[in-house]
């Protein structure tokens, strides 16, 4: 009789822990990046944009004056969310019912979800998945995520949230139609140097998650996007059922811009 021998091992744990690791070394990068851009393009872009403003007080019948002051004016702007993206946050953790947190998020936007006339359907894990996490923040992140999905989402098509769990993780996918272009670029959706977005944004809900020990990542499938939040189960608690609160990082919360 012929046998096959071997091991089955589960990866799972290990491909979200390398997933972490990479979303942690792009994260110092990214934070090194922009605090030296930021830096050394502040004083010479606060002069340039201040003598334009002189330039069109002088002579408002250049039109080359107006575009620098508002080239100038675009780029500050830039400057802010960078400094906001470094900006340290403080993250308070307890033990959190993500389809509890799923659901508070569903019911307050209720009203742009009615007033956009798309669908949301919830396909939450019966057996309640709970993680560390501040509740609060997770909140945010699952309401950017939902208003990102609107905004890509034709009128009578439906948005799916998904939970489930499996070894040490919770998953919550945010699945949708889009009508828009695929991304060539996804990675550059989670830098702090692209205009759009609502609420708190993409980048800053990447660092969030990261910073609760978990894993914002995004994928395409033909015409369907999907973001995906991945965090560790629940552990034990203390007796309060909360934690000393967590700063951002040194490596990440970079304030010196």
């Amino acid at each position: 009789m012929e046998y096959l021998e071997g091991i089955i091992v589960d990866i799972s744990d290990h491909v979200f822990l390398e997933k972490a690791l990479v979303q942690r070394e792009k994260l110092n990068t990214l934070g090194a990046i922009s605090a030296e851009v930021a830096h050394e393009i502040r004083n010479p872009l606060v002069s340039i944009g201040g003598f334009a403003r002189r330039l069109q007080a002088k002579h408002p019948e250049f039109p080359e004056a107006d575009i620098i002051v508002r080239e100038s004016q675009r780029l500050e702007r830039m400057l802010d969310r960078i400094r906001n993206y470094l900006k340290p946050v403080q993250i308070h953790q307890k033990d959190c019912s993500v389809n509890g947190i799923i659901k508070d998020a569903v019911y307050l936007l209720a009203p742009e979800i009615d007033k956009h006339a798309i669908f949301c359907r919830l396909d939450l894990d019966p057996k309640n998945p709970t993680v560390r996490a501040d509740l609060d923040v997770l909140n945010q992140v699952f309401i950017n995520l939902i208003r990102n999905a609107i905004g890509a989402m034709n009128q009578g098509e439906a948005l799916t949230i998904r939970s489930s769990q499996e070894n040490q993780q919770v998953h919550i996918e945010f699945r949708n139609r889009t009508n828009k272009p695929k991304i060539k670029n996804p990675e550059l959706l989670f830098l702090p140097f692209d205009e759009g977005g609502q609420s708190i944004g993409l980048p800053l809900c990447y660092r969030l998650v990261k910073t609760m020990g978990g894993v914002l990542s995004f994928g395409q499938e033909q015409d369907l996007v999907v973001f995906a939040v991945s965090l560790p189960k629940a552990g034990r608690s203390d007796e309060n059922g909360d934690t000393e609160p967590l700063a951002v990082p040194s490596d990440v919360a970079l304030d010196n811009v």
